[in-house]
């Protein structure tokens, strides 16, 4: 099992984390642990998840198994390279991890663990490229990160956010990017305003702000954001095999729950921690 919306809380160790899910409900995701081709346990448990949880499950899935076999054609990878503009390579990226879409089914269909290397993490994305099946967005995260590592001059790090919404607790994570001074970001969401955002953002604040004014506007309290370095650019990542951390935080912010506050307040707190870490 894993926490939907299977982000990390880069705030805490896994002592914290557990607590954490005991203290605020979350809900829970199977995991294919068992590699490719998928197991006949692993699509059985997808099955009984989609009765459990749809409105009409049982309908739904004999008409699925039921449906005639159909091979559909595989979206394009995208080959983003230094001698196209930036920018485009970046859309291209968006589109293709769009393309794959946000999975629903209930079953996570790669095992993503956080403590692994980034070269490891690499080969996962691969397999991720290979089979084109649905992903949430810390695999998404890990798809932008291989494809886009042939942009040496784009910066990359992780921007996570920790919300809650009618009591549970949610997190999700992009991929922010920084080139010719602007800021934009990159992922996959279930809301369209909390995933891909254009490289037109002249501060990392400002970015900040406007994923917390779309959570805002989703009714979704934001608790928290945590922005992290990426160890390296390349995919072959040889100084990170050692470590075996892929990420580590550098900022962390409190978001203030204070409404008539949220705007003004935030944002001047914002830009004071994005100056010291010089992002």
């Amino acid at each position: 099992w894993i926490m939907a919306d299977d982000d990390i809380d880069f705030s805490k160790d896994p002592a914290q984390e557990e607590a954490t899910a005991v203290a605020a409900p979350v809900s829970c995701w199977h995991v294919n642990k068992t590699g490719f081709p998928i197991g006949r346990d692993t699509w059985e448990q997808m099955w009984q998840h989609v009765v459990r949880v749809h409105p009409q499950g049982a309908s739904v899935v004999a008409a699925i198994r039921n449906k005639p076999g159909k091979k559909e054609p595989l979206q394009a990878v995208p080959n983003v390279s230094m001698s196209q503009p930036v920018e485009e390579g970046l859309l291209a990226v968006q589109s293709y991890i769009q393309h794959l879409q946000y999975n629903h089914t209930g079953t996570q269909f790669f095992e993503i663990r956080k403590k692994r290397s980034l070269s490891r993490l690499m080969e996962t994305a691969k397999e991720m490229v290979h089979e084109a099946l649905p992903i949430k967005c810390l695999e998404a995260v890990i798809v932008v990160l291989y494809l886009t590592a042939p942009l040496l001059n784009v910066a990359r790090f992780t921007i996570s956010f920790k919300s809650k919404f009618r009591g549970t607790n949610h997190r999700h994570i992009v991929l922010a990017l920084t080139h010719g001074g602007r800021y934009g970001a990159l992922g996959l969401s279930r809301r369209h305003d909390l995933m891909y955002k254009p490289l037109e953002y002249k501060t990392l604040t400002d970015l900040v702000m406007d994923y917390l004014n779309c959570y805002k506007q989703c009714n979704d309290v934001c608790v928290c954001v945590c922005v992290c370095f990426i160890c390296s650019v390349s995919t072959s990542f040889p100084t990170c095999d050692v470590t075996g951390f892929w990420m580590y935080m550098y900022m962390l912010y409190t978001v203030p729950q204070n409404r008539q506050s949220h705007c003004c307040e935030t944002k001047a707190e914002l830009s004071n921690c994005t100056r010291c870490s010089q992002l």
